[in-house]
């Protein structure tokens, strides 16, 4: 009995340390998956992360923003996240569209594509065949692109997706609209405002009639337009979207100014401006200061224009929006101009060639040295205007040109990249097709026991195929290669031009301060034999002369200009001699340019003893020997 007791003990208390140690093990196991798919789940956070900052970067740093996306493609490809795969890839699809390099965009697109339809990603597919309609509507390709779109329309039908479907349609329209079928996208666009109607969606509605609105601006056809207008304005204020209230403010101020209407369009504009105040939108709210100065402006009051104008900048200037600070100071000076102030025209006009300068827009740029030519000529400064005529002339020749090589090299580059690819996709398909064939044969030969005959001849075909394959890649390689050498020459030839730009201003400035220096001394030379009435005349020309000798402002001008161009120079000097000064860069960069002792005195305002003295040191810094020449040393750095 007390043996059977034992035993029983026993037995329980094993069953019971088996329990146990099942729970315990089950314990871990369930700790160890959740913290597999906390792990997973940080690991596509990553992914969504890296995709929001190459979002960030699409346009202000490309380089960065490609990095960015292929690190996401990277890992989403290890955890098999496929989603985030075919995202990474339509992303950097977009990035490459954004900054209009359109072939590369085409390939990512339509490798998301395949992608899309190899691994059953319905929802992706449409999305796809959207992006390579816009790429190819870019690329001037506007029949295949209006069959993307209609494919595109076909994948939301069977997705019973509506609204794919009028959005596909209104990007067809707009590629009738680019080939001047203006009657084909009005009609695309009425289509898809019944259907939203129909579907009772205001959003897409207030999308086509915005779209209808501006074409028929475009066509001249302001009252048709405003009608429309209003009617998105309607909808905005059913939805309560005040963004798309303001715009279309906005939008019929433009229409009513358009039409000649000041009255009506000044109360739409300032209806926008409250609505933008009211968000805290400070560049919507410089906008609107900008369009209510246009329609002063236009009735002649420069007196308001001007202050509204300026009220626009000084926004701007806040929000560091320095593309429309550029142009609001345009504006601010064409309003000095009418007023006949035009010293003070003149010195917004270099504000904003000062900004032009530093962001590289060339189309603002070279409207105001233009302006700044006309505004020397109304002073009578003719020197002045010519010499910025002339940097006007020069600089809209050097754009042409360079837009016409970058035009040409870039077409040429497309033409053979997708001739080459065109092959390479005739040969796949051709290799495919063999492999099928082979593979039938394989079976044919299986059943009459040839085997060995039919393998030989299918891998000797699949070589030659490979083989064939591999040389059009090849050349694919060696075609991007010559590609990328034709922009480093365009690169390089921009340099040359900045470069000639520097030594040409450096030698404006010594020009005009020898010719001030000269007059100076002339006019001293009078003063001892003039009359002393006509001696006070000429001691206030001398006073002013001697006053305006600095030229400050062509030395902060031409200093910005050295800078800018001589960027890559700094850093390879700074890092072969880490000590050199920043006086000692400035110097060496004036060196390079073949700048003379006097010149770099004249410009900086010095002695040339002092440049003498200055170039000494800087040898010495830089290791150099007595016979070594400072001036080709630095064109080697």
């Amino acid at each position: 009995m007390k043996k059977s007791k034992f035993y029983i003990i026993f037995k329980y208390f094993c069953l019971s340390l088996f329990v146990l140690c099942f729970l315990f093990n089950s314990c871990q196991n369930t700790e160890s998956t959740s913290a597999d798919k906390n792990s997973l789940k940080n690991d596509t956070n990553t992914v969504i992360e890296l995709f929001k900052l190459e979002n960030q970067n699409s346009l202000t740093n490309p380089r960065l923003a490609i990095n960015y996306g292929n690190q996401a493609i990277l890992l989403s490809k290890s955890l098999d996240y496929k989603n985030g795969y075919i995202k990474g890839v339509l992303y950097l699809g977009q990035v490459y569209l954004k900054n209009n390099n359109y072939v590369v965009a085409k390939r990512y697109f339509y490798s998301a594509l395949k992608y899309s339809e190899n691994n059953e990603l319905n929802d992706f597919v449409p999305v796809c065949l959207g992006s390579l309609g816009i790429v190819s509507e870019r690329l001037s390709k506007y029949n295949e692109s209006i069959d993307y779109y209609e494919k595109c329309k076909i994948e939301y039908a069977k997705l019973n997706d509506s609204i794919g479907i009028i959005k596909s349609d209104i990007n067809i329209g707009n590629v009738y609209k680019a080939i001047g079928n203006s009657a084909k996208t009005v009609s695309v666009l009425l289509e898809g405002i019944k259907m939203s109607e129909s579907l009772k969606d205001d959003n897409t509605k207030s999308f086509c009639l915005n779209n209808l609105s501006i074409l028929y601006q475009e066509m001249g056809k302001n009252e048709e337009a405003l009608k429309y207008f209003f009617e998105v304005a309607d909808i905005a204020k059913k939805l309560s979207d005040s963004i798309n209230l303001a715009n279309a403010y906005n939008n019929i101020g433009l229409t009513y100014q358009a039409l000649k209407n000041r009255e009506s369009a000044f109360q739409y504009y300032m209806r926008a401006l409250k609505i933008r105040q009211q968000m805290n939108d400070k560049n919507g709210v410089a906008i609107a200061l900008n369009n209510i100065g246009s329609i002063k402006y236009d009735a002649r009051d420069y007196q308001s224009a001007l202050n509204y104008f300026t009220k626009a900048y000084q926004v701007s200037d806040e929000i560091q929006e320095l593309q429309s600070s550029c142009k609001y100071l345009k504006n601010i000076s064409d309003a000095y101009i009418c007023l006949g102030k035009f010293n003070e025209a003149i010195r917004y006009l270099n504000k904003s060639l000062l900004i032009a300068n530093k962001i590289g827009v060339s189309n603002e740029k070279l409207t105001t040295l233009n302006a700044l030519s006309e505004a020397y000529s109304k002073i009578n400064d003719y020197k002045q205007a010519y010499q910025y005529f002339k940097e006007y002339s020069q600089f809209n020749d050097s754009l042409n040109i360079l837009q016409n090589n970058r035009s040409i090299e870039e077409m040429k580059g497309r033409y053979e990249s997708e001739k080459k690819e065109h092959r390479i996709n005739m040969l796949e398909g051709e290799k495919k097709s063999a492999t099928i064939t082979n593979f039938f044969l394989f079976s044919l030969a299986i059943m009459l026991i040839i085997t060995g005959v039919i393998t030989f001849l299918w891998q000797q075909n699949k070589a030659i195929k490979n083989k064939i394959v591999a040389e059009y890649r090849q050349s694919l390689i060696e075609e991007k290669y010559t590609v990328s050498n034709l922009k480093q020459k365009n690169l390089k030839q921009e340099l040359e031009y900045k470069e000639k730009e520097l030594v040409n201003m450096a030698l404006y400035i010594v020009q005009k301060i020898e010719f001030i220096e000269t007059l100076n001394n002339e006019l001293k030379a009078m003063q001892k034999e003039t009359a002393i009435s006509k001696s006070d005349i000429v001691k206030k020309l001398t006073q002013l002369i001697s006053t305006n000798v600095k030229i400050d402002k062509e030395r902060i001008d031409f200093q910005l200009l050295v800078e800018n161009v001589n960027q890559s120079f700094f850093i390879k000097l700074k890092e072969k001699f880490p000590n050199i000064t920043e006086n000692e860069k400035k110097l060496s960069a004036l060196l390079r340019i073949n700048l003379t002792s006097k010149d770099i005195a004249s410009i900086y305002n010095i002695s040339p003893s002092s440049v003498d003295m200055n170039r000494y040191r800087l040898r010495k810094k830089l290791n150099l020997i007595t016979d070594e020449n400072l001036v080709e040393f630095l064109n080697n750095v």
